[in-house]
C-alpha cells in the first residue's frame, strides 16, 4: 500500500511537473508576446512623440505666422484708419466749404428772387395801366367804328332799298339761239343801273349754254362796269344776283319761273372785290345751268320768239 502511494505521488509530481513546465512555457510565451507588444506600442508611442513634436513645431511656426499677419494687418488697418481720418476730415471740410458756398448763392438767389418780384409788380403795375389805357382807346374806337358801321349800314339799307329788278326782253331768240350754236355769236349783252344811284352790271346770256353745257342749256352771267355812283356806293360789291327766266303763262299764278341764284362773297377775288378802275372788271360769274333748253321749248318761256329775263340784286339771304 505504501508503494502504491509512492506511486501515485510520483504520478502526481509528474503531472505537476508537466503541467508547471506547460503552463511556464505558456507564460513565457506570452510574456514574450506581451513584450514584442509592448515593444511595438513604445515604439508606436516614440513615433507618435516625434509627430507631435512635429506637429507643435509647424503649430507653433503657424501661430508666429499668424501673429505676423495679425502684426501686419494691424499696422495696415492703423494705416487705412489715419488715411481714412484724413480723408473723412478733408471731405468735411469740403462740404462745410460747399455749404457756405450754398449759403451764399441761396442768399444770392433769394436777392434776385425778390429784385425781380419787386420788378415784375413794377411792371404788372405799368402792363395794368397801359391795359387800362388801352381799354379807353379801344372803346372809344369802337364806338366810333359801331357809328361808322351804322352809318354804313343804313346807306346800304338806302341804296338797296333803291335797286329796282331789270328785265331783259330778248327778241328773236330762235335766230339768237341758232347763231349761238352756229358759232357766230356765242354770246349776246346789256348793261343795267340796279338803282337811281347803284351800281352798273352787265349782263351776258349764252343761249347756247358754255363750252361743258353746249346744246343742253341757256347761261347768265353778270359783271361790274365802271359806273357814275361808284364813289358814293359800298365797296367791295357783296350783293347777291339772282336770275330768272319768267314763264309767260296768262295766269300768274301758274307761272314756274325758272330762277338762278349767284352767290358774290363765294367768288373768287378780282370778280367783284373791287371798285373797277378800268371801264368794266375782266370777268364775269353767273349761273352756267339756268334752264335746260328741254324746259325752255316745252314750257311757255318763249313767246312770239321772245324771252324774258329778269336779274335782281339784293343782299344775301
Amino acid at each position: 500500500m505504501g508503494c502504491n502511494t509512492k506511486i501515485q505521488r510520483k504520478e502526481v509530481d509528474d503531472h505537476l511537473q508537466s503541467t508547471t513546465r506547460l503552463h511556464l512555457a505558456f507564460t513565457c510565451s506570452t510574456f514574450q508576446a506581451t513584450t514584442e507588444k509592448l515593444d511595438a506600442l513604445q515604439k508606436q508611442v516614440e513615433e507618435l512623440k516625434t509627430s507631435n513634436c512635429s506637429l507643435n513645431a509647424k503649430v507653433e511656426a503657424q501661430k508666429q505666422e499668424i501673429t505676423d499677419v495679425n502684426i501686419a494687418l494691424g499696422e495696415k488697418l492703423d494705416i487705412q484708419k489715419r488715411e481714412w481720418t484724413a480723408a473723412n476730415s478733408a471731405l468735411a471740410s469740403k462740404v462745410d466749404a460747399q455749404k457756405r458756398e450754398l449759403s451764399s448763392a441761396n442768399s444770392a438767389l433769394r436777392a434776385q428772387v425778390d429784385a425781380q418780384k419787386r420788378e415784375w409788380s413794377n411792371a404788372n403795375s405799368a402792363l395794368t395801366s397801359v391795359v387800362k389805357a388801352h381799354k379807353r382807346e379801344w372803346r372809344a374806337a369802337k364806338s366810333e367804328l359801331d357809328s361808322k358801321v351804322e352809318l354804313q349800314t343804313k346807306e346800304i339799307r338806302r341804296l338797296t332799298n333803291e335797286t329796282s329788278p331789270f328785265v331783259w326782253k330778248i327778241t328773236g331768240f330762235n335766230e339768237v339761239l341758232r347763231l349761238a350754236k352756229e358759232g357766230t355769236q356765242k354770246s349776246i349783252y346789256n348793261e343795267f343801273y340796279t338803282g337811281k344811284r347803284g351800281y352798273k352790271l352787265k349782263v351776258r346770256v349764252d343761249p347756247d349754254g358754255d363750252q361743258s353745257h353746249r346744246n343742253r342749256y341757256l347761261s347768265a352771267y353778270v359783271g361790274i362796269m365802271k359806273g357814275h355812283y361808284d364813289p358814293i356806293l359800298p365797296w367791295p360789291f357783296r350783293q347777291q344776283v339772282t336770275f330768272t327766266v319768267i314763264d309767260q303763262q296768262c295766269d300768274p299764278s301758274n307761272r314756274k319761273n325758272e330762277v338762278g341764284i349767284l352767290n358774290t362773297e363765294q367768288q373768287i377775288p378780282g370778280c367783284f372785290s373791287g371798285r373797277p378802275t378800268s371801264e368794266e372788271n375782266p370777268e364775269l360769274r353767273g349761273v352756267r345751268r339756268l334752264i335746260s333748253h328741254k324746259v325752255l321749248f316745252t314750257g311757255r318761256y318763249v313767246e312770239y320768239d321772245t324771252l324774258f329775263l329778269r336779274v335782281e340784286v339784293g343782299p344775301h339771304d
